[in-house]
């Protein structure tokens, strides 16, 4: 008898893969789940081994409480967990994990390996699961504590595995997490290595000193404290210093209960901290933790538990912009003002003066009115000014955000020139050439036609095999902090490509022994850290050399404002002799064309 039911139950190793799907995202995931399961069983000291960016090895060890011969089993089913008993336990925890899915998932998609023993236990144990199936269960000497070691993440789901990122990504997607982690656990020692190499050693310490560990000396020195106490919450961390704030990729961490978390609303509150006192392309740089009562937060709202909802989070906002404002105003990093009047300065007013003094004398045109089309206003007595046809001057389209306005008389799509014009014209406000062609009158910026002769010519000399750097005379180092430092290292050969030359000075520091010739040392050094803090790793070669040529013509191109006529003759003759004269490599117009006929219908 045929079965014509549509609906079925699907088998426990593909329930288990899926639910791996919501834990197990990428190699960072688990070392974020072993992780947090080591701080919960107490540990003082984690140490983290890792190769191939986690593809192929993970390997977490703890010094916790460890686990019974049963328990090891037990903790790899599913909704296996010590955390919690019932739904009511939710709103009173203070454990990192409590779902009971992290082991149970990894295992679907991993082969793994535990060795786990309690103190009072003679000999520990040892388990071996394959893709979710139990391969051994055995008696063995270990230390006390638990180690785990996950090999071949997704080696039974292909599909997954394809869609892991360069191992450049990875491993920062790895440390990203570790940093998470470490930054909220001060008193825990930890290690990380990958690849045989040691990235962290961090030892105990108090908050200040393990930010400095994890993100940099020069980060942790200008840091400022906070510590508020209110019967919401009790917030304390640090904010960073005006001089210190960053305009690209900055440092900055909430964490609620010993859990990291993005609060983009409370984010929001500390920029409000620095109103009006950082430019406004930077951003500041803060560290701050709550504590709070657990029922007066959700955790239980994602999957990764990076989202958390808070009860009273509108009362905290205001909290927070305080916070912050009083720790900058105590630095003296924001202007405060002084209501005390004991030492006022006076200034005497002579009441004989007061008595003699008159309203100054206001004279105005009655007869004025500045809606009327042929109103004429006189200006010095003699010359007079109509403004009739005003709404020609706002004929132009709005220009679109981050693109070019499109020239109120450009006659074509492209500006585009056939033959190379003749420099017969002026210069006009210091930065435009203005010169005739057989279309009509050109105005060029100098200063965009500056960088595509500058663009053209760094790309000839890389393609001709030709050096672009100079050797620098006192070599400036240049330090990241290990997630910086990652990426670094996966851009450095692009960088060499364009003229650059480092040395290793120190585990994350480079020493800058040549730059572009086309730049100055401070540009160049910029360049490195706007384009590392830029980059996840990701981009290819060609395309991130592009990017390289791209700001080192923006850096090096001229924006003289005293340009001559011999500048401005040769600057045209070069503009036309490149591939592109009509726009820079970012895609803007270099110069705008008013035809001739356009410019006899307006002045004859």
């Amino acid at each position: 008898m045929q079965d014509n039911n549509t609906i079925h139950t699907l088998s426990s190793a593909t329930i288990n893969q899926i639910a791996a799907g919501e834990v197990v995202q990428r190699p960072a995931s688990v070392v974020k789940e072993l992780t947090e399961n080591s701080i919960d069983a107490g540990a003082t000291q984690i140490d983290i081994v890792v190769q191939d960016a986690g593809r192929t090895f993970i390997k977490v060890i703890d010094n916790g409480k460890g686990m019974s011969a049963e328990d090891s089993v037990k903790a790899f089913e599913r909704h296996a967990t010590s955390k919690i008993n019932d739904a009511q336990d939710l709103f009173s925890l203070r454990t990192m994990g409590f779902r009971g899915e992290a082991l149970a998932s990894i295992a679907a998609v991993s082969r793994v390996e535990m060795f786990t023993k309690r103190e009072s236990d003679e000999l520990g144990s040892h388990v071996e699961i394959n893709g979710g199936e139990l391969a051994l269960q055995e008696f063995t000497t270990c230390k006390n504590g638990t180690q785990i070691i996950v090999k071949d993440i997704f080696y039974n789901i292909p599909v997954r595995r394809k869609f892991l990122k360069k191992n450049e990504t990875e491993l920062r997607n790895i440390l990203n997490v570790f940093q998470q982690v470490a930054l909220v656990y001060p008193s825990i020692g930890f290690t990380f290595s990958h690849n045989g190499s040691v990235l962290f050693n961090l030892k105990k310490e108090n908050f200040r000193q393990r930010i400095a560990s994890v993100c940099g000396e020069k980060t942790g020195k200008e840091l400022l404290s906070i510590d508020v106490d209110t019967v919401l919450a009790h917030i304390s961390g640090f904010v960073s210093t005006p001089a210190s704030a960053v305009k690209k990729q900055p440092s900055q961490y909430f964490f609620v209960n010993g859990r990291y978390i993005q609060h983009p609303y409370f984010a929001k509150a500390v920029a409000m901290g620095y109103d009006k006192i950082l430019p406004q392309d930077s951003k500041p740089q803060f560290f701050l933790y709550f504590d709070i009562e657990p029922d007066k937060i959700d955790v239980n709202i994602h999957p990764t538990k990076t989202e958390v909802k808070f009860e009273d989070e509108q009362l905290l906002f205001p909290i927070i912009v305080s916070a912050v404002k009083e720790a900058l105003a105590s630095s003296c990093s924001m202007p405060s003002l002084m209501f005390d009047q004991e030492d006022k300065i006076e200034i005497p007013v002579s009441v004989n003066d007061y008595d003699n003094l008159k309203q100054p004398p206001v004279t105005h045109n009655t007869s004025y009115n500045p809606f009327s089309l042929h109103q004429q206003v006189s200006t010095g007595g003699s010359a007079k000014r109509s403004v009739e046809g005003w709404e020609s001057l706002y004929s132009s389209s709005k220009p679109t955000e981050g693109k070019e306005p499109v020239p109120q008389y450009e006659t074509s799509e492209e500006p585009l020139i056939k033959s190379k014009p003749a420099f017969n014209g002026f210069t006009f406000d210091g930065k435009y050439i203005v010169c005739a062609t057989e279309k009509g009158l050109m105005i060029i910026n100098a200063y965009r036609a500056s960088v595509r002769v500058l663009y053209d010519k760094l790309s000839n000399m890389i393609k001709s095999g030709k050096s672009v750097g100079q050797s620098v005379m006192f070599p400036e180092v240049i330090e990241f902090n290990q997630l910086d430092n990652t990426t670094f290292k996966s851009l450095k050969s692009s960088f060499e490509a364009v003229g650059y030359k480092f040395e290793p000075f120190g585990q994350t520091a480079w020493q800058i022994a040549a730059v572009p010739s086309v730049v100055s040392d401070s540009e160049a050094i910029e360049i490195i850290k706007d384009l590392t803090a830029d980059s996840d790793g990701t981009s290819v070669e060609d395309v991130l050399r592009e990017s390289i040529l791209v700001r080192l013509a923006e850096k090096g191109a001229s924006k003289s404002k005293s340009l001559t006529m011999e500048m401005a003759s040769e600057l045209v003759e070069s503009l036309f002799s490149t591939k592109m004269p009509a726009y820079t490599p970012q895609g803007n117009a270099v110069y705008y064309v008013i035809d001739s006929e356009t410019i006899k219908n307006k002045i004859g």
